[in-house]
């Protein structure tokens, strides 16, 4: 899949699964610096990869929690593999 130079935040949100509030709240926090290209606020491909790598890596899930998620019906969450 080819990655776009920048990504709009809605393009942010769909591709990396963050919401728009969580979006500027890690702007917020300064975990992700966005521009401004006019009024639009734009994330390039560099910054988003940079973000997702700052991430700590996702644990994986115990037979146990397995069993309770299937059992409760729970969606169990998949890896996140790094483009």
């Amino acid at each position: 899949m080819n990655e776009p130079a920048v990504y709009t935040v809605k393009q942010f949100g769909a591709r990396f699964a963050v919401s728009r509030t969580r979006f500027y709240r890690l702007v917020q926090e300064g975990q992700l610096s966005p521009l401004k290209i006019g009024r639009r606020t734009v994330v390039t491909a560099t910054e988003a990869q940079r973000w997702l790598s700052s991430l700590p890596p996702q644990r994986k899930q115990s037979q146990s929690e397995a069993l309770w998620c299937n059992a409760l019906q729970i969606p169990i969450a998949k890896e996140r593999h790094h483009a």
